[in-house]
């Protein structure tokens, strides 16, 4: 992973993050889960997948283990193929292991 993918992974991580933000919140307030409208649930459910697995990525190539990752329950657990996928995007010969932004 260069440089410049890691900026930008990044930078992703944080637009998911501030995404899921900004549809939570005022639909917390006035409804719960199970009455907010399909579409916004759909789009918060698939940003955080998104979110989880790009940053259990992020983490990993900057070398972090599993465990200091995230210790999810046996029901609950990340997909490991996407995970394969999303290392094999974004790894190359160089391997940024901390880069200070």
């Amino acid at each position: 992973m260069t440089k410049q993918q890691y900026l930008e992974l990044k930078q992703e991580l944080k637009d998911l993050a501030l995404y899921i933000k900004v549809k939570r919140n005022p639909t917390r307030k006035n409804l719960p889960t199970d009455q907010l409208n399909p579409g916004i649930k759909c789009s918060m459910t698939f940003a955080s997948y998104e979110y989880r697995h790009k940053h259990i990525v992020i983490s990993l190539m900057r070398g972090r283990t599993r465990e200091q990752i995230e210790k999810p329950k046996e029901n609950h657990l990340p997909n490991e193929k996407y995970i394969s996928q999303l290392l094999e995007k974004y790894a190359t010969v160089e391997q940024v292991v901390c880069v200070s932004a």
